[in-house]
């Protein structure tokens, strides 16, 4: 593949000692051609072909540390697909597969994206012939341009459309094609809906932004970044071709995995599963996450198994068998006769560093910091304690991660590599003295030099005699010969600077408390051990070099050994709430339906001293009642429930307990019930809280109306909706109104209505006499 280095842009400097390249195919019969980003406004007459393409696929891809976010525009349906801001491994595990599901025609990319990022786009870019990686300035990336370019976009009105059984938007053949579903709709040209607005004007781009508001969260700032990346290359494709008039999206829509279930910030802020702080400020303390599902469940005792906690969180499982491995594991932990191998097991965790950043320092050409080689030996000696003590849990034979964990944690390996470093870096040395210490017996020339270093300590205290002697009496009780690398051997004497001319000695320099000479005894110090701390450490990282080669060829290893440990960790804390919180194991099925018996909040009754249970029946009619039925179907279960009751019941309460109940299963932790037969539900959406900031510049009104448009676009069968008071920033009547529109237009789809909880605001719903829920 032809190469070329980056020119001129100084934000793309690094990327550009690295392979700052654009690759552009026009056919697969094409020859590949390398173009400089100084000059992307100017088009190939190929990519000018290859533009008019129909079945063209873009993919654009934002990141930020670990954080990544993706915009997709399919050029045959003019859909443009955003997936929010989200966490994801070290590996980018969730973007290969994102990329994998989209097989995208071409991918743009961020410059500042992380190097691990740019390394997998390339790889598979190499092993994909039909797709394209263009490295962008980071410039295309920014908010607030990226706004303004949004909001001169034109989207066509579109309106739900009722899909058929068994297609993939209805989500009703399982799981998988739940996470894939896509709403659908149909378009309705409706030119005086398209908001053809100066986005100039600083109203009608209000106007704008709060109906983008209705299809994406603008506070996703990675995701809208994406989307300005990629509506730049369109105005490029369209001025290519003559074509002068605004971008048109069909649709905008959420962009779902096929692993995992769909839940946007709205929801995860609203159930309280991050608290507030830890989602605006990232690295939030504990104390942060209280209050928060996180918070409570968040009891790891690595800090790569909080991050690892965190990812688990922001994207729940949609695979029945992943969901029922990790249930399994919980189930096994928690038993009474592996209570004490939990605690013990635990307890090492303790010594599970993050790898990745110990590595990265070694990597930097960091080799003296002594802390990375204690961590590295703590966390080798840490890993090779758990696997052992792995094989001691009752069971463990049934829990997929101890398998992996055994099969992939060879001891030898381990336990060679502790040997190797703690030979050779005498850490507990280094500890006492705060600086690397080599252990002697591997390198002759160390060994001597430090035999020196030894005859060094007696040589300063004959020189500090020596010195006592020169200067006055009442002067001399405390003389220090001290070293300074710049200026060598000194006397330090304690004395007033307005008495240094009575000391004979030649003079260097003062501090608060002391003055410095230099006598002839410090410069035969200095001829004789002048470089000897220079030669120690220069020879000591000679030595390490060879120490880090070794590590180097074990550490893909390491950090393999170390993920699984750490998603053991993540199992650990889901045992330990299951204990301290009384939760049990959910039935998981294929079917589409929820059912729970004696179910709790379990953040509510934490402050609440008598929190009562609840039951819960919603069967979603998308589904075949012969996949898996449970015992507690009934033909009178509908997929709508209405709550009404008097102000402080519970209501709100209540309906925040079923979405959590379900999201804590998918997520792999036992759930706070009697006993729990659920469905796998593909997306939550919700309709509790009021989220105002600077860029949601609509009322409080309005923001509920983008909420629950964003529901009624994106939910399949298989979705879960709540909606606490819908319609209550109006006058009764017309919320009223607006609540029974709303059901009205679920109960339309028929088979495919979304399973609802709903709150009154009204105990005067009249409107609802006639429906059957």
């Amino acid at each position: 593949m032809p190469q070329q280095k980056r020119k001129g842009s100084e934000d793309l400097d690094e990327v550009g000692q690295k392979q700052a390249k654009v690759r552009f195919r026009a056919t697969t019969d094409s020859v590949p051609f390398v173009r400089d980003l100084e000059e992307q406004s100017i088009l190939d007459p190929r990519e000018e072909e290859w533009m008019q393409n129909a079945d063209v696929r873009t993919l654009s891809i934002n990141c930020h540390h670990q954080n990544i976010a993706a915009a997709y525009y399919d050029n045959s349906t003019q859909t443009l697909s955003m997936l929010e801001d989200t966490q994801d491994s070290p590996s980018f595990d969730l973007l290969q597969t994102l990329i994998e599901q989209l097989s995208p025609s071409f991918i743009l990319v961020n410059a500042n994206a992380h190097e691990k990022l740019l390394d997998k786009l390339m790889e598979y870019c190499d092993e994909h012939d039909e797709t394209t990686v263009q490295i962008c300035a980071s410039k295309d990336f920014y908010v607030n341009a990226s706004l303004n370019r949004l909001s001169g976009v034109h989207i066509l009105r579109t309106t739900p459309a009722l899909d058929p059984i068994g297609s993939p938007g209805s989500g009703v053949r399982g799981p998988i094609e739940a996470g894939s579903a896509s709403p659908v709709s149909t378009t309705i040209a409706d030119p005086a809906s398209n908001f053809n607005l100066h986005p100039q004007d600083d109203l009608h781009r209000r106007e704008i932004l709060n109906r983008l508001g209705c299809f994406t969260s603008l506070e996703a700032f990675l995701a809208l970044g994406a989307a300005g990346s990629l509506l730049i290359q369109l105005e490029r494709a369209k001025a290519a071709l003559n074509d002068h008039g605004p971008i048109v999206f069909r649709n905008v829509q959420a962009l779902a995995t096929q692993l995992h279930m769909q839940i946007n910030s709205d929801a995860l802020s609203s159930l309280s599963i991050f608290s507030s702080a830890s989602i605006v400020r990232k690295g939030s303390n504990k104390q942060d996450e209280d209050l928060s599902l996180f918070g409570v469940l968040d009891t790891c005792r690595s800090g790569l198994g909080s991050q690892i906690l965190r990812r688990w969180m922001m994207r729940p499982l949609l695979s029945l068998p992943h969901i029922k491995a990790r249930h399994q594991a919980v189930e096994v932990l928690i038993k009474a006769e592996n209570r004490q191998v939990l605690k013990s097991i635990r307890d090492g965790m303790k010594a599970i560093k993050n790898v990745h950043y110990v590595f990265s320092k070694m990597n930097s050409g960091d080799l003296s910091d002594w802390t990375c080689w204690r961590n590295l030996a703590e966390l080798l000696d840490g890993s090779l304690l758990i696997v052992e003590t792995i094989g001691n849990l009752r069971g463990w034979e049934s829990v997929e991660i101890c398998k992996k964990i055994q099969a992939t944690c060879n001891r030898k390996r381990l336990r060679d590599l502790f040997t190797y470093i703690t030979d050779r870096v005498d850490i507990d040395a280094s500890q006492t003295e705060g600086r690397l210490i080599a252990c002697q017996g591997h390198d002759e020339k160390l060994d001597e030099i430090n035999s020196t270093l030894e005859c060094e300590s007696t040589a300063k205290n004959e020189a500090a005699d020596i010195a006592k002697t020169e200067i006055p009496q009442q002067y001399n009780a405390d003389v220090k010969v001290v070293m300074f690398p710049q200026l060598g051997y000194l006397v330090e004497v304690m004395m007033e600077q307005a008495d240094i001319p009575q000391v004979p000695l030649q003079y260097q320099f003062s501090s608060e408390t002391s003055s410095f000479f230099k006598s002839d005894s410090m410069r035969e110090l200095d001829a004789n051990y002048g470089d000897i701390y220079n030669e120690v450490n220069d020879r000591t990282i000679e030595l390490l070099e060879t120490v880090l080669e070794e590590v180097s060829k074990n550490a893909s290893f390491v950090v393999e050994v170390v993920e699984l440990l750490s998603e053991l960790d993540c199992l650990l804390a889901f045992a330990a709430a299951a204990i301290d919180f009384q939760l049990i194991r959910p039935g998981m099925h294929h079917n589409n339906a929820i059912h729970i018996k004696g179910g709790r909040h379990i953040l509510y009754e934490r402050v609440t001293e008598n929190y009562v249970s609840n039951d819960t029946a919603l069967f979603g009619r998308g589904d075949s009642r012969d996949d898996h039925p449970t015992e507690t179907e009934d033909e009178h279960v509908g997929n709508i429930m209405m709550i009404t009751g008097a102000n402080g019941s519970g209501k709100s309460a209540y309906a925040k307990q079923v979405a959590l109940i379900v999201y804590m299963a998918q997520i792999g932790c036992f759930v706070p019930a009697t006993s729990a037969d659920l469905g796998v539900i593909d997306k939550i959406y919700t309709r509790l809280q009021t989220r105002e900031s600077a860029l949601r510049s609509g009322s409080a009104f309005m923001i509920d109306l983008s909420q629950v448009s964003m529901a009624l676009r994106g939910a399949t069968a298989r979705s879960l909706l709540i909606i606490d008071e819908f319609g209550k920033g109006t006058n009764p009547q017309d919320g009223a109104g607006l609540l029974a529109g709303l059901t009205q237009t679920l109960l339309k789809r028929g088979k495919d209505c979304p399973k609802t909880v709903s709150r009154l605001f009204h105990l005067k719903a009249f409107w609802l006499t006639s429906w059957t829920l």
